[in-house]
């Protein structure tokens, strides 16, 4: 649930007029949550050693919205 919350959250976010920085870099913190959670599944046998592809894509998505929060925040400044 806290996946289409914060999904949600962040294409909200992304559609509007306005930047909103602070949706942007929670998105971003529940991105690295999730991808070490993942990492930390593979390591510990609850998934397939396959899971690593989605921990990797969640890092990926987590230092991009990083990155863009970075980007609107010295905009806003």
């Amino acid at each position: 649930m806290f996946m289409v919350l914060f999904g949600g959250a962040t294409l909200h976010a992304l559609l509007s007029f306005k930047h909103h920085p602070v949706v942007i870099l929670w998105s971003s913190f529940q991105k690295f949550g999730a991808s070490g959670a993942v990492a930390l599944g593979v390591q510990r046998g609850v998934f397939s050693s396959l899971a690593i592809i989605v921990a990797v894509i969640d890092l990926l998505s987590g230092l991009l919205a990083f990155w863009y929060w970075r980007r609107i925040k010295r905009e806003n400044e």
